[in-house]
């Protein structure tokens, strides 16, 4: 999946519900990874507090994660269901990997960079239920790609 998933970002904006993440989908997708940053920090602005509430009340349930890869068409419905909470989730992540490509320009503001990246990877790894529906029909988790990048920025 996750060799799928490199070869497939550009196309993930489809699944957006929010304006704001349509938005910074497409500027990251244009390499405008400043326009991304600011258009995903609007979209956290707005959602976070709702897809924090969300994901602990989840947990509190103890409702089980939902798969990522392709779904049931019931499973499909509950994920597409938690709007804010994938839309949360996926604008920490195109923040992080916006910062993480700012930072691989180097430049003065390389550190920053990399510690906004870690700080978004960080934010989207605690959102351990959302997911993003790729078009070519599978379901992937910004919490776990997120993990990933976190382990090579270390």
């Amino acid at each position: 999946m996750k060799t799928l998933f490199v070869l497939a970002i550009a196309v993930m904006s489809a699944s957006a519900e929010e304006q704001c993440l349509q938005d910074a989908w497409k500027t990251y997708n244009q390499g405008d990874y400043a326009a991304a940053i600011r258009f995903a920090d609007g979209c956290i602005s707005n959602l976070h507090q709702q897809a924090e509430r969300n994901q602990a009340a989840l947990m509190d349930h103890h409702e089980p994660e939902p798969p990522t890869g392709a779904v049931s068409d019931a499973d499909k419905r509950k994920i597409f269901a938690r709007g804010v909470l994938n839309d949360t989730s996926a604008a920490y992540f195109v923040k992080g990997e916006s910062a993480k490509a700012l930072a691989q320009r180097g430049g003065s503001r390389a550190r920053e960079f990399r510690a906004t990246a870690r700080a978004a990877y960080e934010a989207a790894k605690k959102l351990t239920y959302g997911r993003v529906w790729d078009p070519n029909g599978w379901f992937w988790s910004p919490s776990e790609v997120a993990g990933d990048r976190l382990a090579i920025l270390k």
